[in-house]
């Protein structure tokens, strides 16, 4: 059965062509305001976040975290990046990602940015050990070409620390670490029964995390709360080492780290310490 529609209200042939040229108009200026010409200008430049990117210190053959800087448009109308690559050809072992795409084997495609947007550069460094110093200084250049031809740079820079891994070490009889090198151990590092182990003046141990996240490991810091001593350096380490937040079985429902409300469980209370204080103490897990 046909639905009924009062004669009023039907469309004529002539209303069916308004329609229809309407509908084509609006779906033509719905194109155009999503398009954008990049047509990158003469005097065009980009903008970024840092002139230098710092990795600090890290050690040779180890993958550093993802660190990141924005890249940004500030012109009107949209630009085109048609080369992103490091000075002189050497990357230093740093991998970069612009937008999605890794650059380190050159670009398969320019990068375009709207007016006014900007974009994500991803940056991680995996140094390769050096030969006769402990320490040295990696540099590199990394350029910015737009299609007009000019060009930016930021400098990514890191110190990088020769060691000598240790890895599942088991020490069955008297030993000397010199201590030449710092000593990167992973896994464990134990001393048999009966046995020495000797660190000379100055030996230098870096435990890999994956230890202390299997529990065969605890880090100890030493230092004072109520003289500010070391309190700054026990907050990094844990930020940096600590696994990230999960979810946990509630009694009610399951609680999601992502939530914005604070969510914690008491399991100790300590009251009454000190008669003279009233005080109390309660123990929360985050």
């Amino acid at each position: 059965m046909k639905p009924f529609i009062p004669s009023a209200l039907r469309p004529s042939g002539v209303s069916r062509w308004w329609i229809a040229v309407l509908c084509g108009l609006v779906a033509t200026l719905s194109a155009c305001m999503d398009e954008e010409k990049f047509d990158t200008r003469a005097g065009d430049r980009l903008r970024f976040s840092v002139d230098t990117l710092s990795f600090d210190t890290v050690l040779a053959g180890v993958d550093t975290p993802t660190r990141y800087f924005m890249a940004y448009n500030p012109n009107s109308h949209g630009v085109s990046i048609t080369d992103v690559s490091f000075a002189g050809g050497a990357s230093g072992g740093f991998r970069v990602n612009v937008d999605g795409m890794y650059i380190n084997h050159g670009m398969t495609q320019t990068i375009d940015c709207r007016g006014g947007d900007s974009l994500r550069v991803f940056v991680e460094l995996t140094p390769t050990a050096s030969t006769g110093e402990v320490c040295s200084d990696i540099t590199v250049q990394l350029r910015f070409t737009l299609s007009n031809g000019e060009t930016d740079a930021v400098v990514l820079t890191a110190t990088q620390q020769n060691v000598e891994v240790l890895r599942e070490q088991h020490i069955t009889g008297d030993t000397l670490l010199e201590g030449r090198l710092p000593y990167l151990v992973y896994g464990h590092l134990t001393v048999d029964e009966g046995a020495t182990l000797s660190l000379a003046p100055g030996c230098l141990f870096y435990f890999h995390t994956d230890a202390y996240l299997r529990g065969e490991m605890a880090p100890v810091f030493f230092g004072s709360a109520l003289n500010t001593f070391g309190a700054k350096e026990l907050l990094d380490t844990f930020v940096k080492i600590a696994p990230a937040p999960r979810p946990i079985m509630a009694q009610e429902r399951e609680v999601k780290p992502e939530e914005e409300e604070f969510t914690g469980f008491v399991f100790k209370i300590h009251a009454n310490m000190d008669p003279n204080h009233r005080s109390c103490i309660a123990f929360v897990k985050v």
